[in-house]
């Protein structure tokens, strides 16, 4: 039973796609609205063998696993009524008045495809620029060898930039991080 066990969280896959929140708040400050939203374009994980290939594996000594994030970001609008003459320009209702779709559900579709696709990204600020990050990691269940028990190595990828850090990448430059 534990090798069963062991097997299914050795080969454990997840995949999620295509997430996105947003949250209006007009009740807190009332005369200044805030947005707030994340957008993750994909987060995965997978088991890999030793040449980082996607495998099921059975009864290794070493476990190899790769997680990637791609299209991760944060953004945050506010704006003061009183600079915008009485009508909020960030909200939902205000951004989507001149389309020309009258069905509900499919002015939210062309939203959710503008947003996740960073169309028009000008609109939103960003606390978080869109990045991709990939964390490959290593885990050793075999304590006689004389390999780390945990090894990681991480590559991150996009635009950063903000208070506490200010690194800025370009086109195919990519920083890695190891331990």
């Amino acid at each position: 039973m534990a090798n069963l066990i062991s097997k299914i969280i050795d080969n454990i896959q997840i995949k999620i796609t295509n997430v996105y929140v947003r949250i209006e708040d007009t009740m807190s400050i009332p005369r200044m609205p805030i947005v707030l939203g994340l957008v993750i374009g994909s987060i995965q994980a997978h088991t890999m063998n030793e040449k980082w290939q996607q495998q099921f594996i059975a009864n290794a000594e070493i476990t190899n696993k790769q997680f990637s994030v791609k299209d991760f970001a944060v953004y945050m609008n506010f704006q003061e009524l009183e600079r915008a003459g009485g009508e909020s320009e960030i909200l939902f209702d205000s951004l989507t008045k001149d389309w020309k779709e009258t069905d509900v559900d499919k002015k939210y579709m062309r939203f959710l495809k503008r947003e996740c696709s960073f169309e028009d990204s000008a609109l939103n600020n960003f606390l978080i620029e869109r990045f991709e990050m990939t964390l490959r990691a290593s885990i050793n269940k075999n304590v006689r060898n004389k390999k780390p028990q945990i090894w990681a190595n991480m590559v991150l990828g996009g635009e950063f930039s903000g208070v506490n850090h200010e690194i800025v990448s370009e086109f195919g430059k990519y920083f890695y991080f190891s331990i």
